[in-house]
């Protein structure tokens, strides 16, 4: 006789008939919390990904790495294009190492997201906190709102 398994593949699934179906729907996250940070160093980023691992556990969504000539080339070539907190350092939240003058070799963008907005902001301090205690940092700055969220997404998809 034929054997069901080839006569389905072959049949690209045309030939099978849908019995049962689970849909999974994940809750969406309640807290989201993205940072750029500067490191001066492959090694510092390096040592940056562990101590995501280790302080931010499951609520680390992202570890997305952007090198510093990059960004001074996107400056140049599409204008405005950069956060303002690169270009002027006027927001809260903003730090030098981000000016355009003065841009870090490495840029790390991290992001989480989790369930519990409180325990996910103490979370993320801790980890900055340790990583400019430790020099893994050289500087870095928090997304105040959403607004700086999409500047920070867009300008790693500007990469």
């Amino acid at each position: 006789g034929y054997d069901l398994k080839h006569l389905f593949i072959g049949a690209e699934g045309t030939l099978g008939i849908v019995t049962k179906v689970v849909l999974s729907c994940p809750r969406l996250p309640k807290s989201r919390n993205v940072a750029l940070i500067g490191c001066n160093s492959f090694e510092a980023v390096q040592k940056a990904l562990s101590l995501a691992k280790e302080e931010l556990g499951e609520t680390l969504a992202a570890f997305e790495l952007m090198d510093g000539d990059i960004l001074r080339l996107i400056e140049e070539t599409v204008p405005g294009k950069l956060p303002e907190c690169f270009v002027d350092g006027s927001r809260s939240g903003a730090c030098s190492v981000l000016n355009l003058s003065n841009i870090s070799p490495f840029c790390l963008l991290v992001e989480t997201l989790g369930s519990n907005e409180e325990h996910d902001s103490l979370k993320m301090d801790r980890f900055l906190e340790l990583g400019l205690e430790h020099d893994i940092f050289q500087d870095g700055t928090l997304a105040q709102d959403g607004k700086q969220i999409q500047e920070f997404w867009s300008l790693r998809e500007s990469c």
